[in-house]
């Protein structure tokens, strides 16, 4: 096996996580968002940090590192049109999961923070604020980066 086929498997083991545990929060968040119930909401959270930092976390790892490398070692260069769009749409990604998903996960994990310290067994206000419209507008967007990316690493276009 070369070094080239080792590198693409971590890449593409990265490609994996990343879509799995992207899909995988999208489902815990619309499941947390059917209930009100303060232990079920914490036990939810914690699925969803370790989805975020475990999961999704390594699944970045795995794709930069070995991607940067893999276009080395295939002769492209880091100036190609194609390369290039993959940084903007990374940046674009970015800016939509902190730029409107966390700020929505923060007001949610504080309300839930708030609502076990008071010792309250529901909190109603939890469901609605997994609805709100600023998350599931930063989610979708970087659905459509996520699946734009991976087109984008398949295709390699010539621009």
């Amino acid at each position: 096996m070369s070094s080239y086929e080792i590198w693409l498997i971590l890449h593409l083991i990265g490609v994996v996580l990343l879509a799995g545990g992207h899909v995988a929060s999208i489902f815990v968040i619309n499941v947390a968002g059917a209930t009100d119930r303060t232990s079920e909401h914490q036990e939810y959270e914690k699925t969803l940090k370790t989805l975020d930092s475990k999961v999704i976390g390594l699944a970045n790892i795995l794709i930069i590192v070995p991607g940067l490398i893999l276009v080395h070692v295939a002769g492209y260069s880091y100036g190609d049109g194609w390369v290039i769009a993959a940084y903007v749409l990374l940046a674009l990604i970015m800016a939509a999961i902190f730029g409107l998903v966390e700020p929505a996960m923060k007001t949610y994990r504080n309300e839930l923070k708030n609502a076990v310290e008071s010792g309250e067994q529901s909190d109603a206000a939890l469901p609605t604020l997994l609805k709100e419209k600023s998350l599931w507008t930063g989610v979708h967007l970087a659905s459509a980066g996520i699946l734009l990316f991976i087109i984008l690493m398949v295709t390699k276009p010539g621009f």
